[in-house]
């Protein structure tokens, strides 16, 4: 999308903050900060909640600057809008290194340091000037050295090609960054010809804050993926969503930034045996009362009426949808009551105002159905906001309940995930006095460190802004909990469609009958010991493994489930396979690490690339590389969840 456009875009979507015509008791601007974590919304919050004027050297707020920017942004594709700090912290967490390089630059800036941006054929970083020199610095590959001596600093770029061994020797002498390029990038590569670009970072004065809460909308925050990608802003040679290319690289890295990534490794995406940071999803759901007197004031509405039991009338309601991050899907579930012949409800999608397209739903069967019209391949196709959704009534139709599912990119390192020991949060809005007619709930779930493995829950009514909260974790040190979701809703959904997805249990092992289907190569002893199937293995089981015969289709399934717990003296790698074919040509593996205790594998179907999901015929679990000690794997449960998108 061209810069204008975006503008446009943004434009529209202050807008309707500001005022465009839509449905009463909106909450606007709703925005939850911790004292824990850092506030990315704007320089300014930035700037305060990383103390940088507290901080005593111009290298310790270069330094502070650095693994801020790096902790939140991965190396993957440039966009028309990576060089906006804030948008790129909020909507992405992704981009190349001239675009790492820029937003730096803006970073820098923002608190007084001088940058100027350095190329070479193939690569971009940058210099920060503070106590009378320049001192290079690389997020995307990770890189700066020390120099020697008792004042040492980070070193130029000057400096180090005057004197190569500064780098050569910056491992063994101790002045290399912590795990120095761990992607692969030769260090010796900073020793060639730079010349300076003057790289612009763009401030299209985007806050993610900038958006609002109509009474009977939600918006969740995940700190997973739902696999559903914008065109442009991924490679499909690493679909389907952005990710760090480097996978399971993210391992080697600095232990004060893994420590944010490993809670959310996802096995086997991208073709990854691990993916620790990529996009993550969200949505807005909105389910008004269609018999709420105040539903109709301010919306775009003619021949249009409230009735009974819903909307009625010979006319059309348009619907505007906006979004604070990239919209990547939506989809309409409406009930409707049709009394005749003639009578019909009619749905309509515009991606730009007043330019609708062809119907996408046309409801007229005689008596009360649930329609649904999916919008995912008009609303990924590009970088957008916003968009518009049509509902037109003819002859008695009764539109009896509305549910609006929009699904969004974005990045969940910047949110205000919750921390070990306390935390300190603040929840406001921008019109306080709505509260009172429309409170906000709010609802975090995540499960605890170190094991990940019970699901937690904390849950306030908001009926006043600032409303303060504390939620006390357990201290587990460097082990983070795991964030899943953070929810907020304005007054009450008013429907849910019905139909709720449906699990399959593929192996409960809690039946001691389960295990009899599972076969065993012998240097496995496969047993149930009254909990679950135990694999108990000897050192010389590598590459062992057990299976079950299975006839199964996934096709309509997204997640595969392995709950199990590590019994043995030392973690163990496992690996799940999934086959479709007699000769194994047609089969997946997926590495998982068994961590001691109880753990939880989540394998999505789309990662099982080499197989045909709809023909799986064969499942196993592999061990590799088993310690001396031996291993002890109980295998508690293998589901397969539903895909819950309506």
């Amino acid at each position: 999308m061209k810069a204008q456009s975006l503008l446009s875009g943004m434009l529209l979507l202050v807008a309707v903050i500001a005022g465009v015509p839509t449905a009463r008791a909106e909450v606007k601007s709703p925005w939850l900060s911790s004292d824990r974590t850092v506030d990315c919304t704007s320089f300014e919050t930035i700037i305060r909640d990383l103390k940088i004027a507290d901080m005593k050297s111009d290298e310790e707020k270069a330094l502070a600057m650095y693994y801020f920017f790096r902790q939140r942004v991965f190396h993957n594709l440039n966009t028309t809008e990576s060089r906006d700090v804030v948008k790129n912290l909020s909507c992405l967490g992704y981009t190349l290194c001239g675009s790492q390089a820029t937003c730096m630059r803006a970073l820098l800036g923002s608190i007084g340091i001088k940058t100027r941006i350095r190329s070479q054929p193939g690569h971009t970083y940058y210099d920060a000037f503070y106590n009378g020199k320049y001192h290079g610095f690389d997020t995307f590959a990770n890189f700066y050295i020390y120099t020697r001596g008792k004042d040492r600093n980070v070193a130029s770029f000057e400096e180090l090609i005057a004197d190569p061994t500064l780098i050569s020797d910056a491992v063994k002498e101790g002045r290399a960054c912590t795990n120095m390029c761990p992607c692969g990038d030769d260090p010796v590569s900073f020793l060639k010809t730079h010349i300076e670009n003057d790289y612009k970072p763009l401030d299209m004065k985007y806050n993610p804050r900038n958006f609002m809460l109509r009474a009977g909308e939600e918006i969740v925050r995940s700190w997973w993926t739902d696999g559903k990608g914008i065109k442009g802003l991924y490679s499909s040679k690493y679909g389907p969503v952005p990710l760090h290319t480097c996978g399971s690289q993210d391992r080697k890295a600095e232990p004060f930034l893994f420590k944010y990534w490993e809670p959310y490794g996802i096995p086997g995406l991208g073709g990854k045996s691990m993916s620790y940071r990529h996009t993550t999803s969200g949505q807005i759901n909105y389910a008004p009362d269609l018999t709420n007197p105040k539903f109709l004031e301010g919306m775009e509405a003619t021949g249009i009426a409230r009735a009974s039991g819903g909307l009625a009338g010979k006319g059309e309601l348009v619907i505007p949808v906006s979004s604070p991050y990239y919209i990547s899907s939506g989809v309409l579930v409406l009930e409707v009551t049709c009394p005749g012949e003639g009578d019909a409800v009619t749905v309509s999608l515009a991606t730009e105002k007043g330019k609708w397209g062809a119907a996408a739903l046309t409801a007229r069967e005689a008596g009360m159905k649930q329609y649904k019209a999916r919008f995912d391949g008009s609303l990924s196709d590009n970088i957008r906001h916003q968009y518009w959704v049509k509902i037109a009534i003819d002859g008695k139709a009764v539109v009896n309940h509305i549910y609006l599912r929009t699904g969004f990119m974005h990045n969940a390192q910047a949110l205000p995930n919750l921390m070990p020991g306390d935390n300190k949060l603040t929840f406001e809005v921008a019109n306080p006095e709505a509260l009172k007619e429309t409170p906000v709930t709010l609802v975090y779930r995540y499960r605890d460190a170190p094991k990940w493995s019970e699901e937690k829950r904390i849950e306030k009514t908001i009926t006043k802004s600032p409303f303060v909260f504390e939620a006390k974790l357990p201290d587990t040190g460097d082990k983070l909990p795991q964030m899943l979701d953070m929810t907020w809703t304005c007054g009450k959904l008013a429907w849910t469609p019905g139909g709720a997805a449906q699990d399959r249990v593929l192996a409960d092992f809690s039946n001691p009958e389960a295990v009899k289907k599972w076969v065993t190569q012998k240097v496995i002893a496969l047993s149930h010991d009254g909990k679950g199937m135990l694999m108990d293995a000897g050192k010389d089981a590598n590459n062992a493994q057990v299976s079950m015969e299975v006839e199964e289709n996934w096709a309509n399934f997204k997640t595969l489930v392995l709950d199990f717990e590590n019994l043995g003296a030392a973690d163990q790698r496992l690996v799940f396979r999934a086959r479709s074919d007699k000769d194994n040509k047609e089969r997946t593996d997926i590495e998982i690490m068994a961590s001691k205790g109880k753990s939880s594998a989540r394998i999505p179907i789309t990662a099982l690339n080499k197989t045909k999901i709809n023909a799986i015929n064969k499942i196993y679990l592999l061990f590799i590389g088993v310690p001396e000690t031996g291993s002890k794997i109980r295998v508690n449960k293998i589901t397969l969840e539903e895909d819950r998108d309506l």
